[in-house]
């Protein structure tokens, strides 16, 4: 691919997105940015994120085919989620892109040249590290109850809601938490609590692609705004 985007250009973008899907653009050009998103995941190899987030995508789209022949309670239930699911798709593919294609020293750097308060350059970068570390418990936890023979996923909530909230939710939340606590301790002993200029193994920098990305965002963005309740 192209120079991989600035930090700072993925920030800027995922900030964009929450404005746009939120502005009541038509759903051609707030789809025609989603498109952008994948077209920029693919770019960057993945494949594999993006085939399963599509997956997702269709079935909610079937199944929104088919919701009449469910019951008037789990009408209202499904309405509620795949409204939800179709208002925060954009933000999570742009979110994907951010998390998924930027280092921790990058995102470091991009905090740095923005001038951002300490305070909050601390807080953005631990919760950075600490997304990734979700699904690696998710998975761990979920190993060790099939090694107990007991398995769990979305359809055991509504099942056995009780019993899942036991044994895999509760070991999260307080792996969840020791992992935090280890991931400030770590990010402070490292000196990002210092207040003063640090300086980085890794630098980033604007290029033509960024301001190609930006351009096409914006103009789909404004295309979006001109012609909204015209489409």
């Amino acid at each position: 691919m192209p120079k991989p985007l600035d930090p700072r250009t993925k920030l800027l973008l995922l900030v964009l997105i929450n404005v746009a899907t939120f502005s009541s653009i038509p759903n051609l050009f707030l789809y025609s940015l989603v498109l952008l998103a994948a077209i920029l995941l693919t770019l960057y190899g993945k494949f594999k994120w993006l085939l399963q987030i599509a997956m997702v995508f269709a079935t909610i789209i079937v199944i929104n085919h088919i919701v009449f022949l469910f019951p008037n309670i789990l009408k209202s239930i499904w309405a509620a989620f795949s409204v939800a699911f179709f208002v925060f798709y954009p933000l999570m593919l742009y979110g994907a892109l951010l998390i998924l294609t930027t280092r921790v020293s990058e995102l470091g750097v991009a905090m740095e040249k923005l001038k951002a308060p300490t305070a909050v350059k601390v807080s953005v970068l631990v919760m950075f590290r600490f997304i990734p570390t979700i699904a690696r418990e998710t998975k761990s936890i979920s190993n060790a109850m099939k090694l107990r023979g007991l398995s769990f996923g979305l359809i055991s909530l509504v099942t056995k809601p009780l019993k899942t909230i036991e044994c895999m939710y509760v070991p999260l939340l307080y792996s969840l938490i020791k992992t935090g606590d280890e991931l400030t301790v770590a990010s402070l002993t490292r000196g990002l609590g210092l207040y003063k200029q640090r300086s980085y193994a890794r630098d980033i920098g604007f290029s033509l692609f960024d301001v190609i990305v930006i351009s096409v965002f914006l103009l789909l963005f404004a295309l979006g705004l001109h012609f909204r309740g015209g489409l």
